[in-house]
């Protein structure tokens, strides 16, 4: 092969692993030929990400990514990171300079990866199983639905156990295709093994919690569709370690002031109880976003709270900035223009 077949190989190779690493489609014998091909190379084999070199197959691949980074956007840029040196060679360029990093405030705290959810549903609830994973998508919990994310060729029930083993949060879709499902029910058996991960059961149509799920209040799915809010507030009450990412990545991201103050309205009960590090990550959230610190609501009740009751939490380089843009109404960065 020449340089520019070998770095097409090697861009294959990279799609084949970020599929695999955010749940999408992969070829477990493609992944292997081209490993095959580039281990043979005396040329490539160093640059070959070393990940790659352990991995026999994407099975094993993926015991690796979901250890080493939680989210999917993660899971990309550490697979294009390491990739880079490869691809840099094959297409005869230079190390890039790096570039002068600005010196705008200390460096924020490094926020917890995504959730990871598993939902079980009966494949009769498929539907109502991907609008459940549309809108937990939307508060950054990221789910595996067995029909939509299991590859054709793979074992699907050793994915399946992998995948309960592994997750954050377990969500059954309660009904009566549920109840009679061969398979969803040992879902719910399998996830009583570790008591440690939250189960949130939504019902779909007034089926209630059975079996190893008997003891757990259930909420019922509207017509309108399941508020993200029904799964996050009550699992912040009962595992606020597990909820706060998702919750503070909803003030992260908010796109409108009215957003922005319906993201921080349910953190407000748990100021006192977030760690130092979910302090920072909230007020840097909150600092980062026009939309969240200059909010009505924002600006006037919730961040002054949060600033009064974990002044303490919070480093003043860090701290300085909200204040700043609280009180005068503008960006921080302007103060020094």
């Amino acid at each position: 092969m020449d340089s520019n077949e070998l770095r097409e190989a090697a861009i294959g190779l990279q799609d084949i692993l970020v599929a695999r690493a955010t749940g999408g489609t992969s070829s477990d014998r493609d992944y292997r030929e081209l490993r095959d091909l580039f281990m043979g190379s005396t040329e490539l084999h160093d640059l070959l990400p070393s990940f790659v070199r352990t991995s026999r197959s994407l099975d094993q691949f993926w015991s690796y990514i979901k250890r080493e980074a939680g989210g999917y956007q993660d899971r990309r840029e550490h697979i294009w990171g390491a990739f880079d040196p490869m691809l840099r060679h094959l297409e005869g360029t230079k190390d890039p300079v790096p570039p002068k990093p600005p010196a705008l405030r200390p460096s924020a705290p490094v926020e917890q990866g995504s959730l990871r959810a598993f939902i079980s549903y009966s494949t009769k609830d498929k539907v109502s199983a991907a609008a459940v994973k549309a809108a937990l998508a939307t508060v950054g919990i990221e789910c595996f639905m067995a029909h939509d994310d299991l590859l054709v060729s793979e074992e699907w029930r050793e994915r399946i156990l992998e995948e309960i083993g592994t997750c954050d949060l377990f969500v059954p879709l309660l009904s009566q295709n549920f109840r009679e499902s061969d398979w969803a029910p040992q879902e719910a058996g399998a996830i009583s093994m570790r008591p440690e991960v939250p189960i949130v059961p939504l019902s779909l149509d007034g089926t209630v919690p059975f079996g190893f799920m008997a003891r757990i209040q259930g909420a019922r799915v509207p017509a309108s569709g399941v508020d993200p809010d029904s799964i996050l507030v009550p699992l912040a009450r009962r595992h606020p370690r597990v909820a706060m990412p998702a919750l503070i990545s909803r003030v992260r991201t908010a796109g409108s002031f009215r957003s922005a103050e319906a993201a921080m309205r349910p953190l407000v009960p748990f100021f006192d109880i977030l760690t130092p590090g979910e302090v920072r990550a909230l007020v840097k959230a909150s600092t980062d976003n026009g939309q969240v610190w200059d909010a009505n609501l924002c600006s006037t009740e919730y961040l002054p709270e949060l600033l009064k009751r974990r002044r303490a939490d919070i480093p003043e380089s860090e701290r300085k900035p909200l204040e700043y843009q609280l009180e005068h109404r503008r960006w921080y960065l302007l103060a020094e223009s």
